[in-house]
């Protein structure tokens, strides 16, 4: 009774009219399966297995000894393939990453004997589209001493810059700063003015950034540019979760000439921003949770333009996600995430939004 619920509750979430996911999201994995004499091999089974997915995803190959498995989220998978009177064979730490289709081929022997062959590769799976992309995990950007915002993982893929009009924004291949597009589990959180992203992220809970460069599908619209995709955790298997917190203090930051001349001086005031992230399964390999917090308390220096004097103001900004995923039939996912975000300053000023991403996916 509490799984009819629950996926009832996915299911009011995947017909919601207040937005809908779009653009690719979900990968694929293709190749062509082969015998020794270059022959294909048609009624392959071909399974594909990740901690990232929800069960296991299976197919077979047709009579061109082609497959296709669809609807794959991003993560490291693995891929068997089984056919009576040939020797199993498996490719192991094949990387999937948002929106991609992977290649992998294979060559099947006759078994004399059964035994099982395991092929494990450290080099990059080949891509099989024309999409120039780079994409970047958790893992990569906690390694490296850089911003964990989009716009400043953006930066380290390549054609693209900051040196642009406005903070926030980025530039790519050369295109105006404002014809970008920053998705977030398939919604566009764009500032429509600004071609910023809306702080609709909590940082600790995005799992992999793909900065769209070239090639990109139509599907994704609204751009001349490229695209800055984003897709948070989604739970798994097993409870994992964390805290972060990070500091910083206006009189960290050196005075310009300007403040200097008029004997302006930053105060020295600690802030901080907390965050929190957890998730686990609440049905293995069919139903995860994902959420996540965030609270910042900061105090920011401002010299006003028309005059040489300044003030810090204090603002306290609140950011949250709660974010399901559940396989009701094999090969098909639901995933409902909501975020806000809440922001309130000394002078009074408060601002509120908030999303909610409902998706279907399926073979």
């Amino acid at each position: 009774m509490k799984r009819l619920l629950v996926f009832g509750v996915l299911a009011v979430l995947a017909s919601s009219p207040l937005a809908n996911a779009q653009g690719l999201q979900l990968g694929t994995i293709t190749g062509i399966v082969e015998s020794t004499d270059a022959l294909p091999l048609p009624s392959v089974t071909v399974t594909a297995t990740s901690p990232a997915l929800q069960g296991r995803r299976t197919t077979v190959t047709d009579v061109n000894g082609v497959y296709v498995v669809k609807g794959l989220p991003a993560g490291i998978y693995s891929v068997s393939f089984d056919i009576p009177n040939f020797q199993p064979a498996k490719r192991e730490g094949v990387s999937l990453t948002v929106g991609a289709t992977a290649e992998v081929n294979t060559t099947m022997s006759l078994a004399v004997r059964r035994e099982s062959v395991t092929v494990t590769a450290e080099t990059p799976t080949p891509v099989a589209t024309t999409v120039v992309s780079q994409a970047f995990t958790k893992r990569d950007v906690d390694l490296l001493p850089v911003g964990r915002r989009p716009q400043d993982i953006a930066e380290l893929a390549p054609g693209l810059t900051n040196n642009t009009p406005n903070a926030s924004q980025v530039t790519i291949s050369g295109a105006t700063a404002f014809d970008n597009v920053f998705m977030l589990n398939g919604v566009d959180i764009n500032d429509n003015l600004f071609g910023t992203p809306h702080g609709l992220y909590i940082e600790d809970a995005i799992a992999e950034t793909n900065i769209l460069t070239g090639g990109i599908s139509a599907e994704f619209g609204r751009f001349t540019g490229g695209v800055i995709n984003l897709i948070t955790k989604s739970g798994g298997n097993t409870f994992s979760g964390g805290f972060r917190e990070n500091f910083s203090n206006p009189k960290w930051i050196k005075e310009t000439p300007r403040e200097q001349t008029a004997g302006i001086t930053h105060s020295d005031v600690l802030s901080k921003t907390s965050e929190g992230t957890f998730g686990g399964p609440l049905v293995k390999d069919r139903l995860w949770f994902f959420s996540a917090g965030r609270y910042l308390s900061s105090d920011t220096p401002i010299t006003f333009i028309l005059s040489d004097t300044g003030k810090t103001t204090h603002s306290v900004n609140k950011r949250g996600e709660l974010k399901l995923t559940g396989s009701p039939a094999p090969g098909h996912t639901i995933s409902g995430d909501y975020t806000s975000n809440n922001t309130t300053t000394t002078d009074g000023f408060s601002l509120n939004s908030n999303s909610l991403d409902p998706s279907v996916h399926g073979e």
